[in-house]
């Protein structure tokens, strides 16, 4: 391609701004463009899957007792979460009851009880409410327009001997999601998922979802403590440009899961590297 400048920005050397949202200034006259692309992004698997967004069980023991369970910050398997969990609700439980959390060896779903099968409520409090989605804990029916994790197919479930979660668990972070204000339009908006072509079928979504700055969806593919990588491949994905003429700074900001939570990566700094092109 003519007229390719290759720019390689570490979060540790950012101008202003935080290591999940660095700002970064271009040095001289900045960059004079008219797309770019992405070349290579390298995301260290420091961040947790339990965070303080989604750690936090609100439940009535038998004694009729609103209680708020709470899962320290860190990184689980399904197995170590739900033994945490059972630890925790049977810690703070005011009844005596022993409760255990547990998952089907066939369904994978996950289930709640106490040790004398007597009944409980889990309750739903609007926006803290992330680890009932993480279990599988959703209602049965999607309506139409709702997406898979939508804070709307999640309600209180009423008293019960056990609870079961109508979907599987899923206890790992699924997507990173990288935004970015260097972009006006993106012709797709995950990284080679879709296609190569703009599908406005999917836009009203990303709208909804505040992702229409999106410029990079990667699975979570690693496991902790290895580095998540995405390099281009065939042909890549054009971003086309706020301001063509010159760009002197520009942000990036880290995400993950639907809810857009800010990617806390505990220290650790990444980096993404940005291909400059002109007609």
């Amino acid at each position: 391609m003519n007229g390719t400048q290759i720019y390689t920005f570490d979060s540790s050397l950012r101008y202003t701004g935080t290591n999940n949202a660095p700002r970064f200034t271009i040095p001289n006259v900045g960059i004079s463009a008219d797309w770019c692309y992405i070349s290579k992004i390298s995301i260290p698997h420091t961040f947790y899957n339990i965070t303080s967004s989604n750690n936090k069980l609100h439940w009535i023991d038998t004694a009729s007792i609103n209680i708020t369970s709470t899962i320290p910050p860190g990184n689980y398997t399904i197995d170590e979460l739900l033994s945490e969990l059972s630890a925790q609700m049977t810690i703070d439980t005011t009844d005596g009851e022993v409760y255990t959390a547990s998952r089907s060896q066939i369904t994978h779903n996950v289930s709640i009880s106490t040790s004398s099968l007597v009944s409980f409520t889990i309750r739903y409090v609007a926006g803290d409410h992330n680890l009932l989605k993480l279990l599988g804990f959703y209602e049965v029916e999607l309506a139409e327009g709702q997406f898979y994790g939508d804070s709307n197919r999640i309600a209180a479930l009423p008293a019960a001997l056990v609870h079961t979660a109508n979907n599987t668990y899923y206890s790992s972070i699924r997507n990173i999601y990288i935004k970015s204000d260097l972009s006006k339009q993106v012709s797709n908006f995950s990284s080679g998922t879709f296609g190569s072509a703009y599908d406005t079928s999917l836009s009203t979504f990303y709208t909804l979802q505040s992702k229409q700055d999106v410029i990079a969806t990667l699975p979570v593919n690693t496991l902790y403590g290895s580095i998540l990588e995405y390099s281009v491949e065939n042909q890549p994905v054009k971003l086309y440009l706020k301001n063509a003429t010159k760009i002197t700074s520009l942000s990036f900001q880290l995400f993950y899961d639907e809810d857009f939570t800010p990617l806390d990566l505990n220290g650790r700094s990444w980096t993404i590297e940005l291909v400059f092109c002109k007609k």
